[in-house]
């Protein structure tokens, strides 16, 4: 592979782990937000039947996306990890061109 090549496959891979890492912060955030929302359901002492029955549905409803969104990021986390450990030989293989280069132009 030349050097433009190693570039490029590196550039591509950061542009991946970004879009991975954008989509992981956005999935925890959902995550988050919705237990924030299950916390917030309050239910009282004088609170009829039905209503705590439909709360603690709003509750599993909220719990159930959070659930959902930690899945998810956990599933991005796992991609990026994976993308991570494939970059570092491309890193390496590009600046070990670059240095070659170097060293043949001052030769």
């Amino acid at each position: 592979m030349s050097i433009e090549q190693y570039q490029r496959a590196v550039s591509s891979l950061d542009k991946e782990i970004a879009d991975l890492e954008k989509k992981k912060v956005a999935s925890d955030r959902k995550a988050a937000d919705a237990r924030k929302k299950a916390a917030n359901v309050s239910i009282n002492k004088n609170t009829s039947a039905s209503v705590v029955k439909t709360k603690m549905r709003q509750i599993d409803s909220y719990t159930s996306v959070a659930l959902k969104a930690e899945k998810e990021s956990a599933d991005l986390q796992k991609k990026l990890l994976i993308n991570g450990r494939g970059e570092i030989p491309l890193y390496s293989a590009c600046k070990e061109k670059k240095f070659l280069r170097g060293k043949s132009r001052n030769m």
